[in-house]
């Protein structure tokens, strides 16, 4: 499966890449976490929901396709609730075949915005994220 295709037009490649399987929530989301996946080898479904910004019915739901076309692997955690995934192989070779292009189309856009614009951007997303994952702690807690 070929995840990245570039429009044409595209040099870089950003900004058309092919869907994966139907049900999908989205090739740059599958591609991040896959790629998370294999940084850590084995990870619980909530700390990458959390690293991802996602409640863990999403995270759940967004998995599936992806343990559906046998990427991934779950397997029961220390207790009953938690749930481990890993990839499989076949999930190793699409991340280590879809790295030297998700490096291109990082380093595209990191010459397109330049290192200022580039930090600034990191730094407003840093912070977004910590915001929303208060908000949902709070939502969480009752607290408004």
């Amino acid at each position: 499966m070929r995840l990245f295709r570039p429009a044409k037009g595209d040099a870089g490649g950003l900004t058309n890449v092919r869907r994966l399987p139907a049900g999908c929530w989205g090739e740059r989301y599958a591609v991040f976490a896959l790629r998370l996946i294999r940084t850590e080898k084995e990870i619980s479904v909530s700390t990458l929901g959390r690293y991802m910004v996602m409640d863990r019915t999403s995270i759940t739901r967004a998995l599936a396709p992806l343990d559906r076309d046998s990427l991934i692997k779950s397997r029961p955690g220390a207790d009953k609730r938690t749930r481990i995934v890993s990839l499989t192989k076949k999930g190793l070779k699409l991340v280590e075949d879809a790295e030297p292009k998700w490096r291109r189309a990082q380093e595209a856009l990191m010459e397109a915005l330049g290192e200022d614009r580039w930090s600034a951007m990191r730094s407003l997303l840093r912070d977004t994220t910590r915001m929303v994952r208060h908000r949902a702690v709070d939502a969480l807690a009752g607290t408004p």
